[in-house]
Formats: C-alpha cells, sequence, structure tokens
C-alpha cells in the first residue's frame, strides 16, 4: 500500500518535538526547541490540525516555536429557522384588547363567515355586525341554536342560508333582535323552516324570509313566544307542507305586533297560506298580504283560530280550495279597519272573509272589491259581522247569492255603500241577501238589490228598486240613479277608495246627527276616509261624506 506523504511529515514534526524537550539534569543549556509543525490542512469542516508542543525552557534556553494551527473548514450552511408552534393569540374574549376571540384569533370585526354567527349567538350581548365584503350568503353546517340573549345585524348584506338539509335557526333565549338579516333555504320536519322561537321576545327588523319550508306550521317562523315584534319585514315564497301558515305561525298566547311588513307568495294546503294565528293576540298595521295560497282548505291570507287579530293594510289576490280565500275567521275575533280586500278568490264561499259559526269580524273604513266565490264573494257569515264605515262594490259570484251573504248568523251594516253587483260576466246576485240569520242596515246606500228579510234601522236609500224593503219613515227606496248621483269608485283621499258623492245628491245630508251612529250606537265623527263627519249641518248617507 503506498506511504502517505502527509502522515510521515506529521510523525517527523513529533520526533523532533520529543528531541528539543530532553535537558541534563545539571541545569545545562537545553538544546533549542524544535520548530513545531505546521498543523495539517483540514478538510471542509474537519479538525484543526494539531501545533507541535512547546520546547521546556533550560537555563537560557529558547523555547520552541509552537506550530501554527491548521486552517479550520469551512462552516456549515445555517439551517432554516423551524416552523413555530400553534399559539392562539386568545382563549377568551379578555384576551383581545379589541375586537373579538374567533377562532383563537382577536379580529377586529367578526367575520362574515358560520365562524362569526357562531362568536355571537354564542357569547351573547351586541349588537354584532359582521364584516361583509358586499352581498354575502353564508351557507350553515348545522342549526344555529340560540340560547343567550344577542342581537344580530346583517346591514342587509347577510344572508343565512341552511342549504335545504336543516332549520335555520333555533331560538330559545328570552330576548333576541335579528336586524337587516335574511333568511333562507330552511328546511324542518316539523314547524318553522326558517325559525322556531320558544323564548319570551322575538324582534325582526328589516328582515326577509324566503324559500323556507316546514311540513307544518310557519315556512318562515314558527312563533310560540311571550311576544314577537316584526317590523319591514318580508316573506316571500315560504311554504308549509301539510297545514299552516305558509309564511308564519303565531300560538301559544303570543301577543304579536307586525308593521310596515309584506307577505308575498307563501302556501299551504289548507289554514293560512301566509298566516295562522291561534290562541294569541296579534296586531297588524300597514301590511300587505299578496298572491298567498291555501289550495286545499282556507285563509288563503289569513286563518284565524281563538285568537284576537286587529289588521289595517291590504289583503289581494289570494286563493284557497275552500271557504275564505282571503281571511277565514274560525274562532275568535277579528277587526279590519282601514283595510282593502280585493280581488281574492275560492272555488267555495267568501272570496274576501268567511266567518264560522260563533266567530265574530269587524269591518271599518274598508273597501271590499274584486273578490270571487260561489256566494258571499265579499263576506259569507255564520257568525256575527258587524260593517261600518266601509264600501262594497264588483264583487263577482258564480251562483246567485248575494256579496254579502249572512247564512245563519247576525250581520250589522251601519253608514256603508253597496254598487256594482248583479248581471256580472261570471254570475248574478243581489248585494245584500239574508238566510236563516238576522241582518239589519242602517244609513246605508244600496245602489243594487238585496234578498232576504232585512231589518232597517233607518236612513237607507236603494236605487233605483225596492228589493231590500227599507219600510222606515226616513228610508228612501226607488232613488232614480240621477238623483242619487253616485260617482264611480276612486281615490279620493285616505287609504282606500270611495265611491263619492255628486253635487245635489239625495244622500248629502241625509240623516240627522242624533242618528249618525254605528250598530252600537256609538257616534260616527269620520267617513271611510277619515274625513270629518258630519261634513256638514246633517249626516251624508253611505261610506262617503261631502266635505264644504
Amino acid at each position: 500500500m503506498p506511504t502517505n506523504p502527509h502522515s510521515l511529515i506529521v510523525a517527523l514534526a513529533a520526533m523532533l518535538a520529543l528531541g528539543a524537550c530532553s535537558g541534563d539534569d545539571n541545569g545545562n543549556a537545553g538544546g533549542e526547541g524544535g520548530a513545531g509543525a505546521d498543523g495539517g490542512a483540514s478538510g471542509n469542516g474537519g479538525a484543526a490540525g494539531v501545533g507541535g508542543a512547546a520546547g521546556t525552557a533550560g537555563n537560557g534556553g529558547t523555547g520552541g516555536t509552537a506550530g501554527e494551527g491548521g486552517i479550520s473548514g469551512a462552516g456549515g450552511a445555517a439551517g432554516e429557522g423551524g416552523t413555530g408552534g400553534s399559539r392562539p393569540e386568545c382563549t377568551e374574549p379578555s384576551d383581545c384588547d379589541e375586537g373579538f376571540c374567533v377562532m383563537g384569533s382577536c379580529e377586529p370585526e367578526l367575520p362574515c363567515t358560520e365562524a362569526g354567527l357562531l362568536f355571537a349567538v354564542t357569547e351573547g350581548g351586541g349588537p354584532y355586525t359582521f364584516a361583509c365584503d358586499g352581498p354575502t350568503t353564508v351557507t350553515t353546517s348545522a342549526v344555529l341554536e340560540l340560547d343567550v340573549d344577542v342581537i344580530l345585524d346583517g346591514e342587509g348584506l347577510l344572508t343565512i342560508d341552511g342549504g335545504g338539509a336543516h332549520r335555520v335557526m333555533e331560538i330559545a333565549s328570552d330576548t333576541v333582535e335579528l336586524r337587516g338579516l335574511t333568511i333562507s333555504g330552511g328546511d324542518a320536519d316539523s314547524g318553522g323552516g326558517g325559525i322556531v322561537h320558544f323564548g319570551e321576545d322575538l324582534t325582526l327588523v328589516d328582515c326577509t324570509l324566503t324559500n323556507n319550508v316546514a311540513l307544518r306550521g310557519g315556512g318562515g317562523i314558527e312563533a310560540q313566544s311571550e311576544t314577537l315584534t316584526l317590523l319591514r319585514t318580508s316573506f316571500r315564497d315560504n311554504v308549509a307542507v301539510f297545514e299552516g301558515g305558509g309564511a308564519l305561525t303565531i300560538e301559544s298566547e303570543t301577543v304579536a305586533t307586525i308593521t310596515d311588513s309584506v307577505f308575498f307568495r307563501n302556501s299551504t294546503p289548507s289554514r293560512g297560506g301566509a298566516i295562522l294565528v291561534r290562541e294569541s293576540t296579534v296586531t297588524l298595521a300597514n301590511v300587505e298580504l299578496e298572491q298567498n295560497t291555501a289550495e286545499l282548505g282556507g285563509g288563503g291570507g289569513i286563518f284565524i283560530e281563538d285568537s284576537e287579530v286587529t289588521f289595517q293594510g291590504l289583503v289581494t289576490g289570494s286563493r284557497s280550495g275552500i271557504e275564505g280565500a282571503g281571511v277565514f275567521v274560525a274562532s275568535g275575533s277579528a277587526l279590519f279597519v282601514g283595510s282593502s280586500l280585493d280581488r281574492n278568490s275560492t272555488s267555495e264561499n267568501g272570496g274576501a272573509f268567511f266567518v264560522a259559526e260563533g266567530a265574530t269580524l269587524e269591518v271599518r273604513d274598508s273597501v271590499l272589491t274584486g273578490n270571487l266565490s260561489n256566494e258571499g264573494a265579499a263576506i259569507d257569515n255564520h257568525g256575527t259581522v258587524t260593517l261600518v264605515n266601509s264600501s262594497v262594490y264588483r264583487n263577482f259570484q258564480r251562483n246567485p247569492g248575494g256579496a254579502v251573504q249572512n247564512r245563519d248568523g247576525v250581520l250589522d251594516v251601519a253608514y256603508s255603500t253597496f254598487a256594482l253587483h248583479g248581471g256580472t260576466e261570471v254570475g248574478s246576485g243581489p248585494a245584500i241577501a239574508n238566510g236563516t240569520g238576522t241582518l239589519s242596515v242602517k244609513g246605508s246606500i244600496v245602489a243594487d238589490s238585496c234578498s232576504g228579510n232585512i231589518t232597517t234601522g233607518g236612513e237607507n236609500i236603494e236605487s233605483p228598486g225596492d228589493t231590500c224593503r227599507f219600510g222606515a219613515g226616513s228610508d228612501e227606496p226607488n232613488v232614480p240613479t240621477g238623483a242619487l248621483n253616485l260617482h264611480a269608485p276612486a281615490d279620493n283621499g285616505g287609504s282606500t277608495p270611495t265611491l263619492a258623492l255628486g253635487n245635489r245628491s239625495v244622500a248629502i245630508d241625509g240623516a240627522p246627527i242624533s242618528r249618525c251612529t254605528d250598530t252600537r250606537g256609538e257616534v260616527l265623527t269620520s267617513d271611510q276616509r277619515g274625513e270629518p263627519r258630519p261634513g256638514g249641518a246633517l249626516c251624508d248617507i253611505g261610506a262617503y261624506e261631502a266635505q264644504p
């Protein structure tokens, strides 16, 4: 094997060093220390060469020169820094000086995500807004369960969608307010496809519920609340599959207030295409119900059961398979004031209203027009109905029954106007018809005809005939059409159309002020439009009061 020259050099240097170290014991000068051998060049990253050992100084001797250290190898490149460990910025809200602790990170705003929503409904409080970059739909993976009091504000940008897989929200907390949210795509196997509420107080402001489905009751919302408040809220295209409240079911002694809201194209087979009210007290003001449907049952617009309902607004285009296309009052009581019920249709009876035995309906300052049914296109009554300061015109019956049909109930009319019935393209019939019940009329204009036994309360006008048999001394039957001078329906002020009285109409100043009362004897101080009554020295007959 060949000899390594480098190894020989190192060995020789070591021998010389040993020789240089030897002096004698008599103090004679030792020889000069040998020069240390240069350390060998190291390999990359190798150890430096070993310097020669220094000579031991004798008397006057000079120590040997230390060998030079070998050249060190080049250091290896530093490794990249390792990945830091997962350290959340926060574990609870107090860890964040500002903003919110969301998924272990302090966020200045709640993200417009399911995580942001979960944070809000878990922590409670608020109001919470969300950092939505324009209109945003968040499809949730499960039902949002609200067990704490909270205010959520979507600012009109956030849609919470159930994806057709589950209900969107289940609320059991005491006080919840939802603002500027759209609730859509909910699907529940019971009530409340969008929201079900079992808590105390639920408020929705500027919200929309659309395309939600429930098997039973409340395609949009089922409320079993202490109080429910809906302001500027819209229900569109919600469905209750089997029955009850295509858009909204209110039950279990809930006290509800609904204002400036719209119910459009909601449906159910039976009992309230838009709204089912059961064992509750509900006030609706400036509310529109349009094109809602109960295909097989009653109440295309509203179904009322064992409840007290007050309504001001519009019910139009509703349809039902049986009675009460617009409103079905099954039990309890309903007051409709300043309202329009028009173009509602059913294949049975009661185009605008159906009132069952034992139920009560009062209609004031309202208009019933364009409704269609077999009989009772405006009202089909088996209970108790009061009609005051209202106009009933151009409703259509397939059969000869009256537009206002009192079958076996009690129906009282005061200061109202009936016109433009009979001889229609879908059938004919009188304006007012009585079966076996009790029907009384006072201070009203019948520019049509009547059938059945009718009790007069005086100050009535029939034009042009005498079919109503108004026989009191203050009644005026057989009034010529020109003398009545009743104008066509028009917007004459107020919230509903009216039939104005023309100049020198015999209906002007036709009743003494002492007789200007409703069916309960209470003084009437305004007409259908809200204009003062009387407008002159005496009261005008009918729903319209001419002003000086």
